[in-house]
């Protein structure tokens, strides 16, 4: 009889370690750390630079200075430690927005071929940090690859970022 309340304890005492190591995430957290380094290397570069970075984020958030990743292994934050980044967003529904030209330019590294002059680019730019600023902490989906440009226009420097 000793025996078979043994058993039967031991039994729901493994059961319940089992039930808390699967609890646990088996993907890790996306690298946010990794993604800020990406825009740092990037924004101390030359002129024109272009740099990706392929994350396993599924969910990105942005603002001038921060960048926040997400996945079901948790999420990671991270500081931008060189200037201000001007996030663009992969979900822009509108075509011809000033979002879908900066992400045109973002890959391009041709900013005249979407916009009609540098103060219609910078414009946009500053709208862009505006808004991310206002949407700060709100999460959107990641594309997996994080691309940052730095351009100079009007002797002002400027780095795109997309996630």
């Amino acid at each position: 009889m000793d025996a078979i309340i043994t058993f039967i304890g031991v039994s729901i005492v493994s059961i319940a370690i089992l039930g808390v190591v699967l609890s646990f995430p088996v993907t890790p957290p996306p690298d946010a750390n990794a993604a800020a380094n990406t825009i740092d290397s990037t924004a101390t570069s030359n002129d024109r630079a272009l740099t990706t970075y392929d994350h396993d984020g599924e969910q990105y958030w942005m603002d001038t200075q921060q960048i926040g990743l997400k996945n079901d292994g948790g999420e990671r934050h991270a500081s931008i430690a060189f200037g201000e980044i001007t996030p663009v967003s992969h979900t822009e529904a509108a075509t011809d927005s000033d979002n879908e030209k900066l992400l045109r330019v973002t890959h391009s590294g041709q900013w005249d071929a979407a916009f009609s002059d540098e103060a219609d680019f910078l414009d946009a730019t500053h709208e862009a940090r505006a808004d991310a600023i206002d949407q700060q902490g709100q999460w959107q989906p990641a594309s997996g690859e994080l691309t940052v440009r730095k351009l100079t226009v009007d002797n002002q420097t400027v780095t795109l970022v997309a996630a």
